[in-house]
């Protein structure tokens, strides 16, 4: 998780020194790419929490909640991945992947939870 923040800080830095150097006001709202950064890695700070708290204690304590622990538990890896594939799918695509019975696991779900496109609630 610190890498992840790490890399959020370093990320925000160099934007401010692109538009610094551009003399542009910084108006992060009109910034699609950074938006869509951001809501993938808050998408996928909840795997880590919705996956990696339940499963692996120790990599709470330790905190190792990132992609090195996650692509070891299935559930956090297919969150992992759903979290940056869906925003990128046709919307109706996105949603008969999500609303799947049969190969929407518990981290498909967490993941078309968060960009809201599940349609069936969420089991803890």
């Amino acid at each position: 998780m610190a890498n992840c923040k790490f890399f959020v800080l370093l990320l925000m830095v160099v934007i401010l020194k692109e538009y610094a150097t551009q003399a542009k006001v910084v108006d992060f709202s009109k910034d699609i790419k950074l938006q869509k950064y951001l809501k993938i890695h808050q998408c996928r700070q909840k795997c880590y929490l919705k996956t990696l708290m339940k499963t692996n204690t120790n990599a709470v304590k330790e905190n190792l909640m990132n992609f090195s622990t996650c692509r070891g538990i299935p559930d956090c890896y297919m969150c992992y991945d759903y979290c940056q594939v869906l925003p990128k799918a046709v919307p109706d695509l996105a949603q008969k992947m999500c609303s799947d019975q049969v190969y929407c696991s518990k981290g498909c779900r967490i993941a078309c939870s968060q960009h809201k496109i599940l349609e069936r609630p969420m089991e803890e």
